[in-house]
């Protein structure tokens, strides 16, 4: 790795010295929509999309990660590198195509290195604790440790200062509103200013329906109150707070993240700029695939990329890119979420497709197609296994199937 264990980039990446026009940049490029004659038209996430701070599915990469694996990973929040190094992979290539990615999970892995296991979770995943998540004071402390790239602190200097100045704003916008206290039976003056916006994030949550949680994360009453239009895109900027330990096993206690943060110093992680139609080509073009140390990846982790990539491209993708990196026992796994086993080895024609747009919606309809497409085309000529797994509740409570595909060489 990099001294300090930083990320190293195989290809240029832009010095983000002005982080507002990423903002401008910014949607949610992973969602499908239907357009106006009600076509279903799918969108590849760009190369400044939203951000993940947390992963959306679980990890079971015990299942195929062994000591001293030389892997590749959809890079998305850091945690599949993070899962990747506490089950024994040594050499980790990371790529997205969102390089805007690369701030969080760098973020994410710094934050590993420095902060001790209930810390780390006040930090990054529980933005109930008002005061503590995504907390300006224990940045600092991760970049006065000089864990982070020049170019992620130029990003993160930029957040939490406006982050700084939304808790300022808001407060001030709160307090000072006679209306709002007196309704709430709140006098300012008796509480500190944690205090008082824990209070009012405690009081604000039923009003506005949170009602499972009846708490509101500072995110969350910026996007509520958003004064001036100004509050709400820096924080749109990251998706996906979800407070779960359970994620994975480098979380699931405090000694699995104790080990992580231990193996982490002989892990050598690189990031590349690229998605999954042109990994193969990007890594030539970057020198990656000239060492005399490659032998090929024993593992390529891909999450859930098929939902949102017609199935017959990312079958095509998968053996012209992707199946090339392979060593010779080298998986590729993927996740099809919300889909079961049994669904998938079931050969459906478009008319069951079509009845079952009709009792679901049709966003989530041909996220469904995608994957059982995909599967029947690899199934041809890959010899696939899988695994069903129940989904965490947090996630979309519900209790519900998703499964992993474990693709090999025949």
């Amino acid at each position: 790795m990099l001294n300090e264990n930083k990320i190293k980039y195989l290809n240029d990446y832009e010095d983000v010295s002005v982080v507002t026009e990423h903002m401008s940049k910014i949607n949610d490029n992973s969602c499908i929509e239907l357009d106006c004659d009600g076509e279903l038209s799918t969108q590849l996430f760009k190369d400044a999309s939203i951000m993940y701070l947390n992963p959306t599915e679980d990890m079971v990469l015990k299942n195929f990660v062994k000591d001293d694996d030389c892997i590749a990973t959809v890079l998305s929040s850091g945690d599949f590198v993070l899962e990747s190094i506490f089950h024994g992979a040594k050499n980790i290539l990371a790529f997205d195509i969102n390089g805007l990615q690369l701030y969080p999970a760098s973020l994410k892995i710094s934050a590993l290195q420095n902060l001790n296991y209930n810390d780390y979770f006040t930090f990054l995943s529980e933005p109930a604790i008002i005061d503590k998540f995504l907390s300006s004071s224990m940045y600092r402390n991760l970049k006065d440790l000089s864990f982070l790239d020049a170019n992620v602190c130029n990003f993160f200097n930029y957040f939490f200062l406006e982050y700084d100045k939304a808790y300022n704003n808001i407060y001030n916008l709160l307090s000072n509103n006679f209306l709002i206290n007196n309704i709430l039976g709140i006098n300012p003056g008796r509480y500190s200013k944690n205090e008082y916006m824990k209070f009012m994030s405690h009081k604000l949550g039923p009003l506005f329906g949170f009602v499972s949680s009846n708490k509101l994360s500072l995110s969350e009453i910026c996007r509520l109150i958003d004064y001036s239009g100004q509050i709400a895109p820096i924080f749109d900027m990251l998706h996906g707070c979800m407070g779960d330990r359970n994620i994975g096993t480098y979380t699931e206690n405090e000694d699995s993240f104790n080990k992580t943060k231990e193996k982490i110093a002989g892990a050598n992680i690189e990031f590349i700029r690229t998605d999954i139609l042109s990994l193969k080509d990007s890594l030539k073009t970057s020198g990656y695939l000239n060492s005399p140390l490659f032998k090929g990846f024993d593992s390529i982790y891909l999450s859930n990329i098929p939902e949102y990539i017609d199935g017959e491209v990312f079958a095509d993708a998968v053996s012209r890119q992707l199946v090339p990196l392979l060593s010779d026992d080298g998986c590729i796994v993927y996740c099809c979420q919300g889909v079961s086993t049994k669904s998938l080895n079931s050969r459906m024609s478009n008319d069951d497709i079509n009845f079952f747009s009709l009792i679901n919606n049709p966003i989530s309809a041909i996220q469904y197609q995608n994957d059982l497409v995909a599967f029947s085309l690899l199934k041809r000529r890959y010899k696939l296994d899988t695994e069903e797994t129940n989904t965490h509740s947090n996630l979309n409570g519900l209790e519900d199937k998703d499964t992993f595909v474990y693709l090999k060489k025949r």
